[in-house]
């Protein structure tokens, strides 16, 4: 898509933002080289790409992580129940 199919693409959008914030977003832009416009569709596109990718994929790292979890404390309690046992065999 060139520059100008992009333009005629765009729609207005508003929103409120304080003025630490706008100048923060200003800051940036200026550090980047590019418009606050042009920032604000980054960051909006990068975070709308990001919550895509968490909703595909984050339901099974949350899930792999749960596993490991339980897997852990399952492995410390048959420790902790071993040592018990050894316990009360070498008290008897």
């Amino acid at each position: 898509m060139t520059d100008k199919q992009t333009q005629d693409n765009l729609q207005l959008v508003n929103f409120r933002m304080t003025s630490d914030e706008i100048a923060r977003l200003d800051r940036i832009a200026l550090e980047c080289g590019v418009t606050r416009s042009q920032l604000l569709r980054n960051l909006v596109t990068t975070d709308m790409d990001e919550y895509a990718l968490f909703k595909k994929v984050g339901i099974m790292r949350a899930a792999i992580t749960i596993r490991d979890i339980l897997g852990w404390m399952a492995d410390k309690a048959k420790r902790a129940s071993e040592d018990i046992d050894k316990d009360k065999t070498i008290k008897a």
